[in-house]
């Protein structure tokens, strides 16, 4: 079968010489400096709650790190993370019958305060020398070291093609080009990259501090519907039609002070409790986040970029939806990253999108 060409998707920079792969719908979560929490309306608000009340534990001890493998819970040995307040003492007591079964000489150590999501990837960049996993809120990234820091890297991506229709302008993978030109001489699993809201991002790790996911960055939001109902809705609301970038039919009102999309917002919301109209609502403010998806939305590779405090972002939609997808690190003869690839599409995974979708029809 010949092989499809690639086409770009966007640039990266990482003035810090470190990229952290992520799920980029859920930076929301991401607290970067500051103490872990998580934010309203991901959970429940008892969810949220006993999250926020949790605890982080360390692995200490002759045979910390040997136990901590063997124990499994996450990737990093001797750390514990985000263990909500209903769960700690579970933790505690399944890890001492884990230790007394198996004679290990460690102790489970609950730290005074929570570990912060930059120390999380520097512990991960240590103890992975220079790559590695770093768990939080519930999601798993990816972060690399040793990448260039003044260049601009492109990001490129290969559609799976074929005659299977239903897959065959998926990504089969997606490159990040770190130093295009070098041979490469080896090339070996890496990691993996959770993916809960369909997208992902190349990020650098410093500049993440700067991201505003849900702040509008002008003081400024949209605020659009659409549905079965949306035409109606529009009418009783007074809201006029925009142009969708995906080919359907949006009403709503864009580039409002972030206060009136707000109100705007409440009084479609109301509408449609009230008339039990089927629609979907939707509030964007105009952030880092808003400024990837906008461009997402018109663009065929489903991928944009964004300037973050310093940095260059490129984000795109994984075209499969969600799942856990492994990270492939190559090197040249000095070692060096030559490319990191995001395997997206394999035989594997058109086997689980076609049985998803066999099950789906027996409903």
């Amino acid at each position: 079968m010949p092989r499809r060409k690639s086409e770009h998707l966007g640039e990266v920079t990482a003035p810090s010489g470190s990229l952290f792969v992520v799920d980029m719908g859920y930076l929301e979560m991401w607290c970067h400096d500051q103490k872990p929490v998580m934010p309203p309306g991901i959970l429940s608000d008892e969810g949220t709650k006993n999250a926020n009340a949790g605890a982080d534990f360390r692995i200490d001890g002759r045979d910390a790190e040997k136990c901590g493998r063997h124990w499994g819970r996450q990737w990093h040995p001797r750390f514990h993370f985000d263990i909500p307040k209903h769960g700690i003492g579970h933790v505690r007591k399944g890890f001492a019958e884990f230790v007394a079964e198996h004679g290990y000489e460690a102790k489970l150590t609950m730290l005074r305060g929570r570990v912060t999501h930059r120390q999380r990837i520097a512990d991960a960049l240590e103890y992975g020398k220079g790559m590695g996993q770093v768990f939080f809120q519930g999601l798993e990234g990816f972060v690399i070291s040793g990448v260039p820091t003044g260049t601009k890297m492109r990001v490129t991506g290969e559609r799976m093609g074929g005659r299977d229709r239903a897959v065959s302008e998926r990504w089969r993978w997606v490159d990040l080009e770190v130093r295009p030109g070098r041979k490469v001489v080896s090339s070996a699993p890496a990691g993996r990259v959770f993916v809960d809201r369909a997208r992902l991002m190349f990020a650098d790790i410093d500049a993440l501090k700067e991201w505003k996911h849900d702040e509008p960055i002008d003081g400024k939001a949209d605020l659009v519907f659409w549905g079965r109902d949306a035409e109606a809705a529009a009418r009783a609301v007074k809201a006029p039609r925009l142009p969708d970038m995906d080919g359907g039919t949006l009403y709503g009102w864009d580039n409002l002070p972030d206060a009136e999309a707000r109100r705007k917002g409440g009084i479609v919301w109301q509408a449609k409790q009230k008339n039990q109209w089927l629609l979907g609502l939707d509030y964007r403010p105009h952030s880092h986040h808003w400024q990837i998806m906008e461009q997402v939305r018109r663009r065929a590779t489903e991928s944009g970029i964004a300037e973050v405090g310093g940095a260059t972002m490129c984000g795109f939609m994984t075209s499969w939806g969600d799942g856990l997808y492994p990270v492939i690190v190559e090197r040249d003869r000095g070692d060096e990253v030559v490319r990191v690839r995001l395997q997206l599409g394999d035989d594997d995974r058109v086997k689980q999108y076609h049985d998803m979708m066999e099950r789906a029809k027996a409903r």
